[in-house]
């Protein structure tokens, strides 16, 4: 089975959505993401995902 994990990801606020001297901003973090393609992905040449699982994700606004 295809499968791609990763750990504490971090996804940050756009640059143009930032106050004005403010250096970065969080937008949303995750514990653990698991992603599972199907084969027919590669086949298609286009992402077919078959499973995704967001693992305590923390929203800040």
């Amino acid at each position: 089975m295809l499968s791609f994990e990763a750990d504490r990801v971090h996804i940050g606020e756009a640059p143009a959505n930032l106050s004005a001297g403010t250096k970065s901003g969080d937008f949303v973090n995750i514990e653990r993401l698991i992603v599972r393609p199907s084969w027919s992905s590669l086949f298609r040449l286009g992402p077919i995902i078959n499973e995704l699982k967001i693992d305590s994700p923390r929203f800040q606004f």
